[in-house]
């Protein structure tokens, strides 16, 4: 049973019937249709990876707030470190398919197991040794092949990495790097931010990074991970990584893992949102979202829309570039009303009322902005889309039968 709303509210809409709650406490009401035609991955409220089937929903973190992504695909091929074998590299000691350990002169180099952190998949490396220069050992990805791309095209790099052995004494400049190549030459390298893991748990170690590729010649590129040893000093190492994964576009999305077993490119699904209910939506209603971003959105994105059947005109919640503001846009045609900042990472609360006389929105508790634009016959809630939001993590979402006045708006509207 889904929760009841608070009574402050309930006094402001005085005798206004009770919302209808679609999305509350971890559950979707039977009007609210979710779907994904493939499995998704998230981490639920004890921290865990956990993998959701085709269409199931996905309730993450402790707040179980329900997550819908865009469509990605996984160009690492073996994010599970699947065919790999525990020992020294030369007496044994095998890398996961599709990868590659290199180390130099005066480095050993060792796989030392694979398991599960928090249902995440890890494999654990070791170098060790002195090294009489700083060139950068390397853990690479991607190594058959490489994954396929062209000059300009943008890809987020996203990994797991957790110091688990030894120290960081000589060692420098922890960091990813991608090496575009044409065929099996290379034409580009570039190191990215520097980074220092620490002991912590790996599910908090997600390192992040965007990389356009830069050479007119590039047809295939390689992940890699690096580092550089002081020279003529002994260091030893051993890093936990785990869900290596390459994307396209500007944006880490959760988690995208091939079938144990079956090693290659996995695909993820969009997921969506939908109420629909028979007939069509209140002619004057409030809908509360109660959200968060995970992630800065490169372009303006939509998070939800109450629009007609057939989808061609409506109001839409809409996020602008880099998710630094809010704001509700009359489609086909109309002027934006902006209802004030938000942020990626940050839950925001958004009251959004209408009737035959225009629309009105609060944010977080702020008075509400108003325009007189009358929306055209509303019939659905949708999330979901090109113009969706890579991720967006819905706590709350309901439908109130009734446009409320300003002052409800602000109240709705407040973060708890």
């Amino acid at each position: 049973m889904l929760g009841a709303h608070p009574l402050l509210l309930g006094l402001l809409r005085g005798s206004q019937p009770a919302p209808l709650l679609l999305v509350a406490d971890g559950a979707l009401q039977a009007s609210a249709a979710y779907a994904r035609a493939s499995a998704a991955t998230g981490f639920g409220a004890s921290g865990t990876l956990f993998e959701a089937a085709a269409n199931a929903p996905r309730f993450v973190h402790a707040a179980q707030a329900l997550l819908i992504e865009r469509a990605a695909q996984n160009l690492c091929a073996n994010p599970r470190f699947q065919g790999g074998t525990a020992g020294t590299i030369g007496s044994g000691g095998v890398v996961p398919s599709d990868m590659e350990m290199t180390g130099n002169t005066g480095v050993t180099r060792h796989v030392v197991g694979f398991g599960t952190e928090d249902g995440i998949p890890y494999a654990d490396f070791r170098w060790a040794g002195t090294q009489g220069n700083t060139s950068i050992n390397v853990l690479g990805f991607n190594t058959s092949g490489g994954w396929t791309c062209s000059v300009g095209q943008v890809f987020a790099l996203s990994l797991c990495v957790r110091l688990v052995g030894g120290s960081l004494a000589n060692v420098n400049n922890i960091r990813f790097r991608v090496v575009e190549r044409n065929g099996s030459t290379q034409s580009s390298t570039s190191p990215k931010t520097v980074f220092v893991p620490d002991g912590s748990a790996l599910r908090g170690q997600r390192r992040v990074e965007t990389h356009t590729i830069a050479s007119p010649s590039t047809n295939n590129a390689r992940l890699q991970l690096t580092f550089s040893p002081v020279a003529n000093q002994p260091f030893d190492l051993t890093l936990r990584v785990g869900l290596p994964q390459v994307e396209a576009g500007s944006v880490a999305t959760s988690a995208i893992l091939p079938p144990a077993g079956s090693p290659g490119v996995a695909s993820r699904a969009a997921g969506s949102l939908l109420h629909a209910p028979a007939g069509s939506l209140p002619a004057a209603a409030t809908v509360l979202l109660d959200a968060l971003l995970p992630a800065a959105a490169g372009a303006e994105r939509e998070l939800l829309a109450a629009e007609t059947a057939d989808g061609a005109a409506g109001l839409a919640i809409q996020a602008t570039a880099g998710a630094a503001q809010l704001r509700v846009l009359p489609f086909p045609s109309g002027s934006a009303v902006t209802a004030g900042g938000i942020a990626a990472g940050a839950r925001f609360r958004a009251a959004l009322a209408w009737d035959g006389s225009g629309f009105a929105v609060s944010l977080n508790g702020a008075a509400a902005v108003s325009s007189a634009a009358a929306p055209a016959a509303l019939a659905r809630l949708r999330h979901g889309g090109a113009a969706s939001a890579e991720a967006l993590e819905i706590r709350r979402l309901e439908l109130h039968p009734a446009r409320l006045p300003d002052a409800a708006l602000a109240a709705l509207s407040s973060i708890p």
